[in-house]
């Protein structure tokens, strides 16, 4: 055996289980956070494309009419 008793064994497992759920529930958070960060750039880069067409049909509106 490697040294330690059945019980120690078993609170070291015990002790590896609440930290694997605890990283499981961080990565659960973090997915959740880049989740958000995802649809919030997706948001800005819409939102920057529709001004940029806007510029686009002023400036040739302009250039047609002067």
């Amino acid at each position: 055996m490697n040294g330690c008793s059945q019980e120690d064994c078993c609170a070291m497992g015990m002790v590896y289980e609440e930290k694997f759920a605890h990283f499981a529930s961080e990565l659960s958070d973090l997915r959740r956070r880049i989740e958000r960060v995802e649809t919030t750039l997706s948001r800005g880069i819409t939102l920057l494309v529709a001004n940029l067409t806007g510029i686009i049909v002023i400036l040739l509106e302009t250039f047609v009419k002067g």
